[in-house]
C-alpha cells in the first residue's frame, strides 16, 4: 500500500514539472526573449543575465529561481520573473 502510495505522488510529482516546464516555453520564454540574452544550460535551466540583479538561473520544471550574484534562491519563481523582469 505506502508502495503504490508513493508511485503515485511520484508520478503526480513528474507530471507537475513537466506542467511547469511546458507553461514557462509555450507562453513566456519567447516574451523573455524579446527583451533578455536567455540561454538554456545542459542542466534544464535557464540563464537570464539582468543588469540589476545579475546572472538569473529559472529551474522550470521546478519553478525555482537563483539570483547568482546574491546566492538566494526563490520558490515560485515564475512569478517573481514576471514581477521582476517581465514587468507584468
Amino acid at each position: 500500500m505506502d508502495k503504490e502510495i508513493g508511485q503515485a505522488f511520484e508520478a503526480i510529482r513528474r507530471e507537475n514539472r513537466e506542467k511547469n516546464l511546458s507553461i514557462f516555453e509555450d507562453k513566456w520564454l519567447h516574451k523573455v526573449r524579446m527583451v533578455y540574452l536567455v540561454e538554456k544550460r545542459d542542466n534544464g535551466s535557464y540563464s537570464i543575465p539582468n543588469k540589476q540583479f545579475g546572472v538569473v538561473d529559472y529551474f522550470p520544471k521546478k519553478d525555482r529561481l537563483l539570483i547568482r550574484k546574491d546566492k538566494k534562491w526563490v520558490s515560485q519563481g515564475l512569478d517573481w520573473i514576471l514581477k521582476n523582469l517581465l514587468y507584468v
